[in-house]
């Protein structure tokens, strides 16, 4: 609720200064919005990285990660204020997996994970989500993009696993994340289609 009100003061403040058309008033409360949440969830995974001292780790999510999440779709919570608490958690959770277990990467069942997860990843990508729409056009490109990243994210996955460098395990988890978040949003989907289905047969019954 406070990213939408923030978001609907700056858009009012825009339109009393003649920047932006009233008609625009939603479309600038979203991207509004969507700026502010950002930017928090950015923040505070830069002070969990100053915490933890984990600065590799934030550069392969802000250069691996983000861009593939951006792209491939998956679960997006219907609220702003639980967005940021499940990005905050997942991020926690990621720099703590990272830190306890840093040859993750020369785990044979964490390998068979992350194939399936990038395999998921190519084959599906990108989910449609109810609170993430896309038109055709972007679901193509964002399908071509999604591919192009996942096959470099396993390209630098396999070059610093075969140098034996930890930050490999980065680079596994947040695939192996994002092929979890898309799974999510596939199981939550295909879930309410079979529910559709079931009231649609209830009704013709």
């Amino acid at each position: 609720m406070m990213f939408e009100y923030l978001a609907d003061d700056i858009a009012i403040f825009l339109i009393q200064r003649r920047i932006i058309d009233a008609k625009d008033r939603d479309l600038c409360c979203y991207g509004a919005e969507v700026l502010l949440l950002n930017s928090l969830n950015l923040l505070t995974a830069l002070a969990v990285t100053i915490f933890s001292g984990t600065w590799l780790h934030f550069l392969i999510f802000m250069l691996l990660f983000v861009p593939l999440r951006m792209c491939s779709g998956g679960y997006h919570a219907k609220k702003s204020s639980v967005c940021m608490i499940v990005s905050t958690v997942l991020y926690i959770a990621a720099v703590s997996a990272f830190k306890f277990f840093p040859y993750l990467y020369k785990n044979i069942f964490a390998i068979a994970v992350l194939i399936a997860a990038s395999v998921f990843i190519f084959v599906k990508a990108p989910i449609i989500n109810e609170n993430n729409v896309l038109d055709r056009k972007s679901f193509k490109r964002n399908r071509i993009i999604s591919r192009i990243l996942i096959c470099l994210d396993s390209i630098i996955f396999i070059t610093l696993a075969l140098l034996e460098i930890n930050s490999a395990t980065s680079v596994m988890i947040f695939i192996m994340l994002i092929g979890f978040l898309m799974m999510i949003s596939e199981i939550k989907s295909s879930a309410a289609k079979r529910t559709q289905h079931t009231v649609k047969s209830q009704e013709v019954g």
